[in-house]
């Protein structure tokens, strides 16, 4: 899908040029059934000791959401639909490659494999497409974004590689956590942390109507 790169309501969350940020990109028209949202991560591999952990072995686990908010009675927005993903990067120091993939409905889908955290960081910036569209004509919408990041504990990374190995089948479902996606297809509680190194970025489109 080709996106027109109308970024909405996407502020910077640091003043530095390459801090952490999430964005969302939507075409200039909206139709119901059709158009989707781009969303955007930037930044987050280079954030504090996340560069430092995962060159160290740790894999990074970014958990995405996006919600879709429809303008009911009364004025007030209702959540009217929910997508999450998870795209899980690894470093390998023997090959020095940095290996991406996303994990959507307990299927892993490779993203690439660079040689440089700046071209890992490009992969990461792809605007991904979650199925989420508006599906009322006339009404009005927004779109928010939410991406937790955070370095996978010892037992989530052997939990990850087992599973990658095709050594653990999908289990545990319909439960909410940091990186709830792949908790589900785990089976193990993802969002346990190295060090509490752990970060949530957040960003929502204006308001739209629906054609």
């Amino acid at each position: 899908m080709a996106f027109a790169l109308l970024l909405v309501a996407a502020p910077a969350l640091r003043s530095q040029g390459k801090s952490p940020r999430v964005d969302l990109s939507l075409p200039p028209t909206i139709v119901a059934g059709t158009s989707q949202a781009g969303t955007i991560i930037s930044g987050v591999l280079t954030e504090g000791h996340r560069q430092e952990l995962l060159h160290g072995g740790w894999p990074t686990a970014i958990h995405g959401r996006l919600e879709l908010w429809r303008k009911g009675r009364f004025g007030i927005f209702d959540i009217e639909s929910a997508f999450e993903w998870d795209v899980i990067v690894e470093y390998s120091p023997a090959s020095k490659v940095y290996h991406l993939r996303r994990v959507v409905d307990n299927r892993a889908e490779e993203m690439g494999e660079v040689t440089t955290i700046d071209a890992a960081e490009q992969l990461l910036r792809a605007p991904y497409a979650p199925p989420l569209s508006p599906e009322r004509r006339g009404e009005r919408y927004f779109y928010l974004f939410n991406a937790e990041v955070s370095t996978l504990s010892l037992t989530d990374l052997e939990a990850w590689q087992r599973w990658i190995r095709g050594e653990a089948q999908p289990a545990v479902r319909g439960q909410k956590n940091p990186v709830s996606a792949l908790q589900r297809g785990l089976g193990s509680l993802l969002s346990r942390v190295l060090g509490g190194d752990s970060q949530s970025y957040e960003t929502r489109s204006g308001v739209f109507s629906v054609g």
